[in-house]
């Protein structure tokens, strides 16, 4: 039997690249929903394959916030495309639930969720939700009187190896450096509050102007990095990074294209 990390550990252990699955399944399900945007325009056998493969692709790498926000994200696209291809989506929606309730390693993945709870993390039960919930909670003791102007670049991150190594009696918090495994807990952590409301507010505001223009493709993508700024620092990893950048510009794109327009010009 296959367990739960098989795929992920494969991945991890390709020499020369620093691949984490949640980053890879990232570029997968923005893909996922670039394709499932075609098929609504237009149904290929070409993109449906494309579509199933990559989702086949996704499961194996069992990244269990990137499945979710993917899920979202989806229906978000659904629900703007309105009710043309529903058949399709329902059938990609099937596939989706079949092998999250079906498949054995990617059962064990979201079992561990509702296992685990919100227990602290020790050597003797380490998981990577309650790794997560140990993150949080240092995140929390360190931020707890400076939460309006944060900590610091540099000393954010010394602050959270700090409480790792004094609260956590286990080797694997001994010996790495886990980030806040939170996008907008690095922003708090880093710079404050102000940070957090205005990266939000650039976030509602690329959401209006997606909607004003009807892009639902660069809606759902949105919606879903969104999401996984939840559980993940993606913006303090070249491959987040690049893939937040290649949304915005798209966005910026758009603006530039409206902002020079002939209209605009002569007017």
């Amino acid at each position: 039997m296959i367990s739960a990390t098989f795929f992920r550990k494969t991945l991890g252990s390709i020499k020369y690249l620093d691949l984490h699955p949640t980053y890879v399944s990232s570029y997968f399900c923005i893909s996922i929903l670039f394709l499932l945007d075609k098929i609504y325009q237009k149904v290929t056998l070409s993109n449906v394959a494309a579509t199933f493969f990559f989702l086949t692709i996704l499961l194996s790498l069992t990244s269990r916030m990137c499945i979710f926000s993917l899920v979202v994200a989806a229906l978000v696209l659904i629900f703007l495309r309105g009710k043309k291809n529903l058949f399709l989506a329902t059938l990609l929606g099937v596939f989706v639930i079949l092998a999250l309730f079906k498949v054995d390693f990617v059962v064990d993945r979201f079992k561990v969720v509702y296992e685990s709870g919100i227990e602290m993390p020790d050597s003797k039960h380490l998981t990577s939700t309650n790794l997560r919930t140990g993150i949080y909670r240092c995140v929390y003791l360190v931020l707890k009187d400076d939460w309006v102007f944060g900590k610091g670049i540099g000393d954010f991150q010394t602050f959270l190896n700090t409480c790792y190594k004094e609260s956590y009696d286990t080797t694997l918090f001994q010996r790495r450096h886990f980030n806040s495994h939170s996008n907008y807990f690095y922003l708090l952590g880093t710079s404050g509050i102000l940070s957090v409301l205005c990266f939000i507010g650039l976030l509602l505001w690329i959401f209006y102007f997606l909607i004003q223009r009807k892009d639902f493709f660069l809606f759902a993508s949105f919606t879903f990095i969104s999401l996984v700024f939840f559980t993940e620092s993606l913006l303090q990893r070249a491959y987040g990074l690049a893939l937040f950048n290649l949304l915005l510009i798209s966005v910026l794109g758009k603006v530039s294209r409206i902002l020079y327009s002939p209209e605009k010009m002569n007017g």
